[in-house]
């Protein structure tokens, strides 16, 4: 039963583990000193893989599959950019997938 469990689990890590592989890219770089929604603080220089574009209430912020979410901008100044990605179709109401550019775009 452990043995079955375990393979289970396994297998089920290993396909999700692919898909994010898959999402992680496009990038963006840390512009200015960041603080993410998940209290993590993130320096200028740092480039970061994010998968969705999110635009709630005219504030656009990128986040990373399953984890934190970095905001365009803070106190009107820049503070992200992408770097090898642009908004892609929509997802829902907030959210566009972000889709690697092509080399004839970089």
């Amino acid at each position: 039963m452990r043995k079955k469990a375990f393979l289970v689990f396994f297998f089920t890590w290993a396909g999700c583990t692919t898909n994010a592989m898959a999402a992680t890219e496009c990038h963006i770089r840390i512009v200015g000193s960041v603080t993410d929604n998940l209290n993590n603080h993130w320096k200028k220089g740092q480039v970061v893989p994010v998968d969705i574009q999110r635009t709630k209430a005219n504030h656009i912020t990128y986040c990373a599959h399953g984890g934190s979410c970095f905001p365009a901008t803070t106190h009107q100044r820049k503070a992200s950019n992408l770097i090898d990605c642009r908004p892609g179709k929509k997802i829902d109401e907030e959210d566009r997938i972000l889709v690697p550019l092509r080399s004839k775009e970089r």
